[in-house]
């Protein structure tokens, strides 16, 4: 198979170019992180600090927070792993409650029950 000269040097640019932003978000990342990283850290300390005034001059105990870093990285936040999200209460419990749903459409139906 042969390819037209000026498309592979098009595409040998067009690579160049990516491989380049490529590297300079790869840079920002890592001083994103090093700053978060610093952030974390002095954040930390400054709780426990406030910790300790707070028992010193009020005699109170109060908790230190500390933000740790989480070594999984998931790369995308899906609302659908979060368990709170979203609760069924039931068929059961829904027709009690006179909600239905339209099976065409998707949409929730709230009927009118008289009592």
């Amino acid at each position: 198979m042969w390819i037209n000269k000026a498309v592979y040097l098009d595409l040998q640019k067009s690579l160049a170019d990516v491989t380049a932003q490529r590297n300079a978000q790869l840079a920002t990342i890592g001083a994103i992180e090093a700053s978060m990283n610093w952030l974390t850290v002095h954040v930390s300390q400054l709780e426990h600090e406030r910790s300790i005034l707070l028992k010193n001059y009020l005699g109170v105990t109060v908790p230190a927070l500390t933000i740790k870093q989480t070594t999984e990285a998931s790369g995308q936040n899906n609302i659908s792993d979060s368990p709170d999200h979203f609760s069924d209460v039931g068929d059961e419990e829904a027709q009690r409650m006179g909600i239905d749903w339209n099976p065409l459409t998707g949409e929730i139906v709230y009927n009118q029950q008289s009592n």
